[in-house]
């Protein structure tokens, strides 16, 4: 962590006196193609290597390399978060910091896959009720946050493109339904939502910062704003949209338990937004129990009847018929504006152990059984 600030507090020196290089921050989005998407948010992993416990495929054998494991059944995207400069002492915030990010970064390009980067702009997590500045950058005017994001993404692109590992995507902040780096780039909740420029003048920052490491390599890397829910997304597109916000795909977060239930409406409501706005969509977060039972102490964010989607048990064929239609549903998006969808934390099963009460709260919503054997959701990233 030491030798990771002293490196960039030495590129900040020699960057800061410099003027900006900002090829046009808002170009036009490219022409959308066919890939469909079907990714996992493995973020968890350099976390989890920790443990001694083994992941299993369907017939009980023991996969040795995961990464290119979920590769070679369909997995065609990995998703990765990262904080700023997370709490060392922190083993699942630390798990997320540079210094992790870009060796399990080049397991996923050697198992042959495509990166999204999503750069939370904090030291921990980042949601519509969270979204608090690096501490490092704690007391700065805006101006210098402002160029701070700049350098900041900058920054992590070149490392990131040193080591031959840059992403395919990055996703400009994490769900950022009340802005991100607050209060700096907060959008207010009152009529006025009087700080919609400061914000958009933060994502052009970082927005500008892909654009010069795009025009430098010579590589694509396109790029995402990250909403969570289908509630006021068309409002934010508006917005985005009002103050010339250029971006290539619009990432959304959707769980059954908090957002809708009606997958109907969420292909209605989706299919009307990228209609409007000419963005394709690309669902980051979801995810679907096979059980509402429990294998450690430590409670679990699904586990009752109320919270599931009519007509879809909490079975391993339960989930695996939700992921099958929510696939289906976002390839029906007229256009191909339906690009895919990324299951969160599949890989966090119950890792401590049986009666752990710090162990994980989502193994019931994993890609793998109690036994840790994979489930038969894994057929719809082989068909799909």
């Amino acid at each position: 962590m030491k030798k990771l600030t002293i490196l960039f507090l030495a590129f900040l020196v020699l960057n800061c006196c410099k003027k900006k290089d900002e090829p046009d921050p808002n170009p036009p989005a490219p022409d959308v193609d066919t890939t469909f998407y079907t990714g996992m948010d493995l973020s968890y992993q350099p976390f989890l290597e920790n443990y001694d416990f083994d992941y299993k495929d369907e017939n009980g054998e023991v996969i040795d390399d995961l990464i290119q494991w979920v590769s070679d059944n369909g997995v065609n995207l990995i998703r990765i978060r990262l904080f700023h400069s997370p709490d060392p002492t922190n083993p699942i915030l630390s798990a997320s910091g540079l210094e992790s990010v870009i060796p399990l970064s080049k397991k996923i390009k050697a198992g042959g896959n495509d990166i999204l980067l999503d750069i939370h702009y904090s030291d921990t997590w980042a949601d519509p009720g969270n979204q608090h500045v690096p501490e490092a950058w704690e007391g700065l005017s805006f101006d210098a946050i402002s160029d701070s994001v700049y350098q900041y993404t900058k920054y992590i692109l070149l490392s990131m493109h040193q080591q031959g590992v840059l992403p395919e995507i990055i996703q400009i902040g994490n769900e950022t339904n009340s802005g991100f780096l607050w209060d700096h780039g907060k959008l207010w909740t009152g009529d006025d939502d009087n700080n919609w420029p400061n914000y958009t003048i933060l994502i052009k920052s970082a927005l500008s910062a892909v654009a010069y490491v795009v025009k430098e390599t010579g590589t694509g890397i396109k790029t995402m704003i990250h909403f969570a829910g289908l509630d006021n997304a068309d409002y934010f597109m508006q917005k985005l949209s009002e103050y010339g916000v250029g971006f290539d795909i619009m990432g959304m977060s959707h769980y059954h338990n908090w957002h809708t239930k009606d997958l109907q409406a969420l292909q209605d409501g989706l299919s009307e937004i990228t209609s409007q706005y000419g963005k394709p969509v690309m669902i980051v977060e979801t995810r679907y129990p096979f059980t509402l039972g429990w294998n450690d102490w430590t409670h679990n964010t699904v586990g009752e009847e109320g919270q599931l989607i009519p007509g879809y048990q909490a079975s391993p064929e339960g989930q695996k018929e939700y992921f099958i239609n929510f696939a289906q549903l976002l390839k029906d998006i007229p256009g191909h504006k339906g690009i895919g969808f990324v299951y969160w934390a599949p890989d966090m099963v119950a890792f401590d152990g049986p009666e752990s009460t710090h162990g994980s709260s989502m193994e019931n919503v994993a890609a793998w059984d109690f036994e840790n054997k994979a489930l038969p959701v894994f057929d719809v990233f082989r068909n799909y």
